[in-house]
């Protein structure tokens, strides 16, 4: 559980913003009347919230080893690892009324999985190759624990992915610092999945004095990441009329007139390809019990890193030492 103090409406405020709104011959918005079902009420205007909390995480390890014969060994690798986490915001209020405390609760469900697969070959007494296969892939996307279409709300700006669904942000400025409801209003944030397939090949040679080793990499690397800030937010009650900021605050509410709205329209989804190869010589040259050197030369390629059909970049390097 997270326990936190935070400022809300009283039923009192509610009872005199919905009486001024009667005795003026306006009626509550629907949507208005929605939105304030999820703030939480205290008739003393403080509100200690218990916040349900979630940290959980699964893993196992998968492990292979074997000898084909004397000259030849391979292994396997593949760990996988799962966790969620679930906690309110920094800041902002717990759902209340007849919502689940958790509702606006950051979550984050994340997984990890590295597999990797070898093989050695003895070739000779001096000589050895090593062929390795590698995979990487992590997934995980940080969002707003609930996926409640606004136009069920009635709250429509515009289209919408499903995606970005979720009760919008509403800000009453006189509860102060985090007066408001509908969590992170920039969420969801994704990346699913970044991922990279790797292959190497490494020889070594003992000959004389010289050790000599060369080899190679190849990557393909990938990514689909997500930053939409989609969701909308509204912000009231920065010009009180009565006296009693917050019950005209929630006027304003009930009326369906914000001070302020704000959203991002558009899709932000990226992928990002990019494919590398390297290689490397080295020789380690031992010419006396007290010094060994080793020359070494190696040169890197990467393709064109592409986001969604257009080059981003081009990057080349050579190195020796």
């Amino acid at each position: 559980m997270a326990t936190s103090s935070r400022t809300v409406p009283s039923p009192a405020d509610v009872a005199g913003a919905k009486a001024d709104i009667a005795a003026n011959g306006l009626t509550v918005s629907p949507a208005g009347q929605a939105l304030l079902d999820f703030f939480p009420l205290s008739p003393t205007n403080t509100l200690i919230a218990q916040t349900p909390t979630t940290a959980q995480m699964d893993e196992f390890v998968i492990k292979i080893d074997h000898r084909i014969n004397q000259s030849n060994t391979i292994s396997g690798r593949y760990i996988f690892g799962d966790s969620l986490q679930s906690a309110p915001a920094f800041a902002g209020l717990p759902a209340g009324q007849n919502n689940k405390p958790d509702l606006f609760n950051s979550v984050a469900p994340s997984r990890a999985q590295m597999a990797g697969l070898s093989w050695t070959w003895s070739i000779s007494n001096n000589k050895i190759l090593e062929s390795r296969l590698g995979y990487t892939r992590f997934a995980q996307i940080i969002d707003v624990n609930n996926k409640i279409d606004p136009k069920s709300l009635g709250v429509d700006t515009g289209p919408l992915s499903p995606i970005d669904f979720g009760v919008p942000y509403v800000y009453l400025a006189p509860l102060g610092y985090g007066g408001y409801i509908g969590g992170v209003q920039g969420y969801p944030i994704t990346t699913r999945p970044d991922q990279t397939w790797d292959w190497s090949e490494h020889f070594s040679w003992v000959k004389g004095n010289h050790t000599i080793k060369f080899g190679g990499n190849f990557q393909n690397a990938y990514t689909n990441s997500l930053r939409n800030r989609a969701r909308t937010g509204l912000a009231l009650g920065y010009v009180p009329f009565s006296g009693n900021d917050i019950q005209d605050a929630v006027e304003e509410l009930l009326l369906g007139r914000a001070d302020g709205a704000s959203r991002n329209f558009g899709d932000t989804r990226r992928y990002l390809i990019q494919k590398s190869i390297g290689f490397y010589a080295q020789d380690e040259w031992k010419v006396n019990s007290r010094l060994t050197l080793s020359p070494t030369a190696c040169v890197t390629r990467s393709t064109a890193l592409w986001a969604s059909g257009k080059i981003v970049a081009r990057t080349f390097s050579l190195t020796a030492a």
